[in-house]
């Protein structure tokens, strides 16, 4: 790792304004030791203390199989362009596990990677502040397994902030056949779905097998085939309630 700083400030340190480039390369050695995660990257960032402002210049970070590029603005204001992608979803909720369980306490129970695989591209902008970001963005997610139910393709546009997310135009198409289209919203409080959260939904179904749904929901239905029809449902405190039409 090599890092160049530049930093300066007139009486007041917080209105110090720095420039500093970071490159990351990964150990010659390979394969990496047990719990080594090959990191790479150029990261370069003028930071204003004055502005309370951080400016990213095209930075770029690979850990394992996911790529993260950032360019923009951090600050009041913001202004930064997100581009991530992960060829490896199974091996992304693998490393978030092991974060989480890097500093357990004795109350907390290990957490255990979700069972989710894929491949997923987001892209979007995160504005508003520091304390308050808002991201907004397009993600897409290729060969997605979610607890043994297959999807050849899930594309959505989300809204996301502190007090909830909208999902728009979402698409997810089974592996073997049927679709779903659907719109949706939850709150959340600073950034957390509680059980009184309000979720909401709106879908389209069109010949979907029902066991591609038992497994998606971990759930079972008095009922098998396929599915078509809408489906329009509100809950909260996990009570849900709407209508469902079939046809």
């Amino acid at each position: 790792m090599n890092l160049t700083a530049q930093a300066n400030w007139s009486k007041d340190i917080s209105a110090m304004k720095a420039r500093s480039h970071l490159n990351i390369t990964e150990p010659a050695t390979l394969p990496p030791e047990p719990n080594q995660i090959p990191v790479n990257g150029v990261v370069d960032v003028d930071y204003d203390g004055a502005k309370q402002s951080a400016s990213f210049g095209r930075s770029q970070l690979r850990v394992a199989n996911t790529e993260l590029v950032l360019n923009g603005v951090l600050s009041k204001q913001s202004n930064l362009n997100v581009d991530l992608n992960a060829k490896d979803l199974h091996e992304l909720t693998t490393l978030a596990a092991a974060f989480s369980n890097a500093n357990p306490s004795a109350a907390q129970t290990p957490a255990q990677p979700y069972d989710l695989r894929g491949a997923a591209h987001f892209t979007g902008q995160i504005t508003g502040t520091t304390a308050d970001p808002r991201i907004n963005g397009q993600l897409s997610v290729a060969n997605l397994e979610v607890q043994g139910s297959k999807w050849r393709t899930l594309r959505v546009g989300l809204d996301a902030a502190s007090s909830g997310v909208r999902f728009q135009n979402g698409y997810l198409q089974s592996a073997q056949q049927g679709e779903i289209s659907f719109n949706g919203s939850t709150g959340l409080q600073q950034w957390s779905f509680k059980p009184e959260s309000p979720l909401t939904l709106q879908a389209k179904v069109s010949k979907l097998s029902v066991a591609d749904l038992e497994r998606l929901a971990k759930a079972q239905y008095p009922i098998t085939g396929d599915l078509s029809g809408e489906i329009h449902s509100k809950a909260r405190n996990y009570n849900p309630s709407g209508t469902v039409r079939s046809r």
